[in-house]
């Protein structure tokens, strides 16, 4: 005996299965389920979300368990997306990620990103490392910006600054972003990469009243000259 879909409430009295049955029932359905077999899924629905069921608590003044679901752990079959709204917390959890988006993650102890040498792991915004950073084998790639026109507007994210002075073909200008704007030890390398900084000088300005090692401005004017700097922060560059 099969039925396609049962709508409406049946007891245990009032639905005796015998055969195979398929299709789907709608409605509430008291039993012990005792003799089930074969069941491939069972599902809480409600509100176009599929509610994942769990056997949670008992009924009151009996020894039976009922099966139930929450609105706060659902499975959408149709977009196959899970989603917990609270915490997952678990002695061990193993996952393959194919796409996620990460808000926030805190954990305490050791934590391991990727499985060969050549993995990739890509942050946008900064990383704060409260300890030493410990490069075991490769090395540390900073970034680096060709200047090929003056005035250039250096940004925090330009640490190895490439002037192109012979492009330039005259003297050129690097204005320092405001030292109150970076991290305390942050640092840049103002580069001559054309070798001709004795013509076409390279002047470095900082930022409204900030100062590299007192004054307002430097100037590389040696070919292929370079100036490194470390800023406090705050309001002053260093040379070093």
């Amino acid at each position: 005996m099969a039925y396609n879909i049962l709508s409406g409430n049946v007891s245990e009295a009032e639905l005796i299965l015998t055969g195979a049955f398929s299709g789907a029932y709608i409605g509430d359905f008291d039993g012990d389920g005792y003799d089930l077999s074969n069941i491939t899924y069972i599902g809480a629905y409600n509100g176009g979300t599929n509610r994942i069921p769990y056997f949670g608590s008992q009924r009151p003044g009996l020894a039976e368990w009922s099966l139930t679901g929450s609105n706060f752990f659902t499975y959408n079959n149709v977009t196959k997306t899970l989603t917990v709204s609270g915490t997952i917390n678990a002695n061990q959890f193993n996952i393959d990620v194919i796409n996620k988006n990460v808000i926030n993650m805190d954990v305490s102890g050791s934590t391991k990103f990727g499985d060969t040498p050549d993995d990739t792991h890509q942050y946008t915004g900064s990383v704060l490392i409260n300890g030493p950073l410990v490069v075991n084998g490769g090395s540390v790639v900073m970034n680096r910006t060709v200047v090929s026109a003056s005035p250039f507007n250096a940004a925090s994210s330009s640490h190895f600054i490439a002037v192109q002075t012979t492009t330039i073909g005259g003297a050129s200008t690097i204005n320092l972003p405001a030292a109150s704007t970076l991290r305390d030890g942050q640092s840049f390398v103002i580069k001559d990469e054309q070798g001709s900084a004795n013509s076409n000088n390279i002047n470095i300005v900082a930022n409204g009243s900030d100062t590299i090692d007192g004054q307002t401005s430097v100037v590389i004017e040696s070919p292929f000259g370079a100036i490194n700097l470390y800023t406090n922060g705050t309001n002053k560059f260093f040379i070093y």
